[in-house]
């Protein structure tokens, strides 16, 4: 079973490579939580105005199978591509285990093409109940067939936390 992580680790030209061609979005500096990802076809945000934390610079998303993977590093990390060749279209439900270790996969239709791929980060901070509050990555897809990237050094330069816990 290959590592994709560890391939582009040891292979950084094929990783960027599957960045700059849109295959891959590296938003990998989340912290482990239950939290929600939405994906929009829309170039603002969905969720109220409130609870926007943060939005970045966009990404670029290739899609040619009119199927997205929204995964965690740990699908990555154990991908075993039969097994997501065998997901049909069919949306999958997230599942979370114990003690904020999480194998959350879910499979998405997009119809094919290229995108311009904002993500926004949210919490309802107004929720005191910080183990129900409505967390989470909202990623607005707008179709742009010359979607470039939007300035950025590096994903690592990102405050990607939505968590915001009380201190």
């Amino acid at each position: 079973m290959p590592n994709v992580l560890e391939s582009f680790s040891h292979n950084p030209g094929l990783g960027n490579e599957a960045i700059s061609a849109g295959y891959l979005l590296p938003i990998y500096s989340i912290m482990a939580w239950d939290y929600r990802v939405r994906i929009t076809h829309a170039d603002v945000p969905t969720i109220p105005a409130e609870w926007v934390l943060f939005t970045t610079p966009s990404f670029v998303l290739q899609v040619a199978s009119e199927r997205v993977l929204v995964a965690d590093i740990w699908a990555i990390i154990n991908w075993e591509p039969a097994t997501y060749l065998e997901y049909g279209s069919q949306p999958l439900a997230a599942n979370y285990a114990a003690n904020n270790e999480f194998t959350a996969v879910e499979l998405v239709w997009v119809p094919n093409g290229r995108y311009q791929v904002t993500l926004v980060g949210f919490c309802d901070q107004q929720n005191p109940a910080v183990e129900t509050r409505s967390c989470g990555y909202e990623l607005l897809l707008t179709r742009n067939d010359q979607a470039v990237f939007g300035l950025l050094n590096s994903i690592d330069d990102l405050d990607l936390d939505v968590v915001k816990l009380p201190t």
